[in-house]
């Protein structure tokens, strides 16, 4: 399961200029009827594939789009 926002969520809420990146990966990958394991290997993986592209790079951003607590440096 993958949460997917254009936020960071929690009570510093900073948005995620690039988001829409993964978001559009997936809907790319399921559109293309990319194979299941590829897909979880670009999402796991995709920046040590040796045929690595700026999909399988996106695919990484898996990572980063989960909601975390990311404390401000403001007041």
């Amino acid at each position: 399961m993958v949460r997917y926002a254009d936020s960071s969520g929690f009570e510093h809420d900073k948005d995620l200029a690039n988001a829409w990146r993964y978001r559009d990966y997936v809907i790319n990958a399921l559109n293309q009827n990319k194979p299941f394991d590829r897909f979880i290997l670009e999402q796991l993986a995709g920046d040590e594939l040796e045929d690595r592209n700026f999909d399988s790079l996106t695919a990484t951003s898996y990572y980063r789009v989960g909601p975390r607590v990311r404390f401000s440096r403001e007041g």
